[in-house]
């Protein structure tokens, strides 16, 4: 951890995907930051962009005699939708994350990144935790290690689920086709690109799925939008069962209420996948350089489809990974049959 203190007033970005905003950092005002943030503000320094002091802090481990503990969090969404299973009631946990995660996060306090020095000596515990670090490891339970806590046997022992906001749903409802067929969300992107599920594949997927009666809905935001194109020009090649919802919802709240209206849900090892199993939604993931095994302990209703090849998993977190292709080559020789065959089977079981 290191303490970022300003020179002059300076912003701060806070990003979710669709969303940038800035916080003001007052000048002299002592700041807790990560490892990450303090080498994204290294650089910057040294390009002159920022006028800053940083310097490294003294270190607050787990031990056993922690009593209150404050974890900064890297705020990807679906590793908030996780984490929050590996917690006990009564833990004095709190968290500094990044924008929108608040409503998953709902064991303890939640401060917007970055937290005042001031704030955080209050925490005799300081803990910096990375899901994407939980190599081959439930995310509830690398947490539960994290924060010093032995996690229960038996599993969760609290309920996780994201609130729903009935009235968002009802609104939302109304843009959904009223044909009486299954809907089926699907969600294509990952923050760690090589997860996600290679666009062309997807949608030869989501085009079986409308051939076998299903209604296929793109969700998420707006980096989910396909735009075809022939000869360099704007097609439109959405035929009957395929409809593109990207980029509709603004927020999380309303993103979890247009889960809650999907029957099955279909997607890489996102935030998509993470909050549809939170949710108790029948889940379908699409699994390359990461490992269904290693989602699906404390997620009953996720079937899940694993990358074809010897090199799946490879456990790559976000750079180029050992084959260097475009995307994950073990998720794009998945048969869409295969995918198609696990909708079926997890809807009829639902």
């Amino acid at each position: 951890m290191h303490i970022l203190t300003p020179l002059s007033d300076m912003t701060f970005p806070l990003q979710q995907p669709d969303h940038l905003v800035h916080r003001l950092l007052r000048v002299g005002e002592p700041y807790l930051v990560s490892e990450a943030s303090a080498r994204l503000y290294r650089q910057r320094m040294e390009v002159g962009d920022v006028r800053l002091l940083l310097r490294e802090a003294e270190a607050r481990p787990v031990t056993a005699t922690s009593e209150r503990t404050l974890v900064f969090f890297s705020g990807e969404v679906g590793d908030a939708a996780a984490i929050g299973r590996g917690l006990h009631p009564g833990d004095a946990v709190d968290f500094v994350t990044a924008i929108g995660d608040e409503c998953l996060l709902d064991t303890g306090a939640v401060f917007q990144y970055p937290v005042p020095l001031r704030l955080a000596d209050q925490y005799d515990t300081w803990v910096e935790f990375d899901a994407r670090a939980a190599d081959g490891v439930e995310i509830p339970e690398a947490f539960a290690k994290a924060i010093g806590k032995a996690f229960p046997e038996e599993g969760p022992t609290w309920d996780a689920t994201p609130p729903v906001h009935p009235l968002l749903a009802e609104s939302l409802y109304r843009l959904l086709p009223q044909n009486g067929r299954p809907l089926v969300g699907v969600s294509m992107k990952s923050a760690s690109h090589y997860r996600s599920w290679p666009t062309l594949h997807a949608y030869h997927t989501m085009c079986g799925l409308a051939q076998a009666g299903y209604d296929c809905c793109i969700i998420g935001g707006t980096a989910e939008r396909v735009i075809f194109k022939v000869d360099g020009q704007t097609k439109d090649l959405w035929g009957e069962g395929l409809y593109d919802l990207s980029g509709l919802c603004a927020n999380l709240p309303e993103v979890i209420a247009l889960l809650s209206l999907m029957e099955v849900v279909v997607a890489p090892d996102n935030g998509m996948l993470q909050l549809a199993c939170a949710l108790g939604k029948p889940t379908v993931g699409v699994f390359g350089p990461t490992w269904g095994e290693c989602r699906s302990k404390y997620a009953p209703t996720l079937t899940w489809v694993n990358g074809e090849g010897e090199c799946s998993p490879c456990w790559c977190k976000g750079d180029r990974p050992p084959c260097e292709s475009t995307w994950c080559d073990a998720i794009g020789r998945i048969p869409p049959e295969k995918v198609i065959d696990a909708v079926s089977k997890r809807l009829k079981e639902a």
